[in-house]
């Protein structure tokens, strides 16, 4: 079996020292691979022996007493009694080696805004991170979205989804994606609107395709992939007197945005169906024709049976995060209900000061 481990936790915090001993930290020039990756610790050659090891194998059973060897950061071999003479050996008795965990929908740069919410409806997450996140600067971004890496690879999450909803000015994108390079880590950025952007205006698709062009440069030897963050066909606008009404968004900017994406080949992400005021969204989206394969559905709480049954057709996907979507008032995650209709799901992980706790199944 083969995989890529580019740097383990130890390797990440003396890095991460390093980097700050020698300003590393500072912004280069708009464009470039950061100078810190060329500075990460080359991957050893280390044995890890004696675990509980589940390979996540068709047909291939979990090892209660295997071996993982790595050598120069790349799993090489899985079995039992391996031997590799020049390997730093690590005791994994009563511990369990198992592939890292995905995150499947995360919005990286708001880590920095934790504990900033309040209890009223006026200072709740929507509020605050739009107040906030309307004067970060690019520096904030990478702020943001370096802890949040790092608390990822703490928790033992080594692939997430930042699915990035400020940027602001092509560098806020820039610095996003330099903290997920330091790291390390792999994931999909998720090119994003603007939290101040209104409905009328159009995701920056020039640069969204200047980032596909360019992508070699940014991409961490391929552990960091591109993708779309689209609002979709409708949103819900709240009103003078508080309440929301469902307004259809110009169809002359989600068209624009979704068939920048599919011209590019790149994948598609959109919250859709999450509240009350947001319903048969995913049905909106199928009437015109856009409803397709590996498209992912964020929260869908209000996803009614047919639209399931669409999804699955279609092949697209839901991400589901019942930790959030209960604590912010969406409602009840259907995760059973996807997967009786066929939807493939993924999950939003908890992450606390000990390792993640998974939310869902099915992932």
């Amino acid at each position: 079996m083969k995989g890529l481990l580019k740097v383990d936790r130890r390797q990440l915090l003396s890095a991460a020292a390093a980097f700050g001993a020698t300003g590393a930290f500072a912004l280069p020039a708009l464009g470039a691979v950061s100078g810190a990756v060329a500075s990460l610790p080359a991957g050893g050659n280390v044995l890890i022996r004696n675990a509980y090891v589940i390979t996540m194998v068709p047909g291939a059973p979990d090892l209660p007493d295997g071996d993982v060897l790595v050598e120069n950061g790349a799993i090489a071999d899985v079995g039992t009694g391996l031997s590799a003479p020049s390997a730093t050996v690590i005791d994994g008795a009563g511990f369990i080696v198992m592939p890292g965990l995905v995150d499947t929908h995360w919005h990286m740069w708001t880590t920095l805004l934790r504990n900033m919410s309040g209890t009223g409806p006026e200072h709740g997450y929507f509020p605050t991170t739009t107040v906030v996140g309307n004067v970060y600067t690019p520096r904030d971004m990478y702020y943001g979205t370096l802890l949040s890496a790092a608390e990822a690879l703490f928790s033992g999450i080594t692939t997430v989804h930042d699915w990035c909803h400020n940027i602001i000015t092509p560098q806020h994108a820039e610095e996003d994606i330099r903290a997920l390079q330091e790291t390390g880590i792999r994931a999909r950025f998720c090119y994003g609107p603007a939290r101040r952007m209104p409905p009328t205006e159009a995701i920056n698709t020039d640069d969204v395709a200047r980032f596909h062009r360019e992508w070699a440069s940014f991409s961490n030897e391929g552990l960091l992939t591109l993708g779309l963050g689209w609002r979709g066909v409708q949103a819900a606008v709240r009103q003078p007197d508080g309440k929301f009404e469902l307004r259809p968004l110009p169809e002359a900017v989600w068209r624009k945005e979704h068939d920048a994406a599919q011209k590019l080949g790149i994948p598609i992400s959109l919250h859709a169906n999450s509240t009350t005021n947001d319903r048969n969204h995913v049905l909106a989206i199928h009437k015109a024709g856009l409803l397709v394969k590996d498209l992912q559905i964020i929260h869908g709480i209000f996803t009614s049976p047919e639209e399931m049954k669409l999804m699955a057709a279609a092949g697209a996907v839901v991400s589901l995060s019942p930790y959030s979507e209960l604590r912010i008032g969406f409602g009840v995650t259907k995760i059973l209900e996807y997967l009786d209709n066929g939807v493939t799901t993924g999950c939003r992980w908890t992450q606390r000061r000990s390792p993640a706790t998974a939310t869902c199944s099915g992932s």
